[in-house]
C-alpha cells in the first residue's frame, strides 16, 4: 500500500511540479519498461516512424541513452529521444528503478 501511495505521490509531483514530503525513509518503485516515463535503452535501436519494423528508421539511438516514454501498445513504445518522435520495440528498454528517500534532519 505504501508502495502505490509513493507512487501516486510521484506521479502527481510529476505533473504538478508541486514539492512532496514522503513519509517513510525510503521506498523503491520499480516498473516495467513499457510504463510512460523515463528509462533508458539496453542497445542501440532504431527509431521508426510508426510501431513495427515495416517503417521507416528515423535515427538510431545508441545504447544506455536516456528516453521518454510516452506510451506503450503491444511490444512497441512511442518515445521522445532529443528532437526526435518515434517509436521503438519495448524490449530494447530497460526496466527503472525510483528511489524516493525523505530528508535527513
Amino acid at each position: 500500500m505504501r508502495t502505490l501511495l509513493s507512487a501516486a505521490l510521484v506521479a502527481g509531483t510529476i505533473v504538478t511540479g508541486a514539492a512532496v514530503i514522503v513519509p517513510v525513509s525510503a521506498v523503491t518503485i520499480s516498473a516495467p519498461a513499457y510504463a510512460q516515463g523515463v528509462t533508458r535503452t539496453t542497445r542501440a535501436l532504431n527509431l521508426r516512424r510508426g510501431p513495427g519494423p515495416q517503417y521507416r528508421r528515423v535515427r538510431v539511438i545508441p545504447a544506455g541513452r536516456i528516453v521518454n516514454v510516452m506510451g506503450c501498445k503491444g511490444n512497441w513504445c512511442a518515445i521522445t529521444f532529443r528532437s526526435s518522435r518515434g517509436y521503438v520495440y519495448a524490449g530494447y528498454l530497460s526496466t527503472h528503478t525510483t528511489t524516493i528517500t525523505s530528508p535527513v534532519n
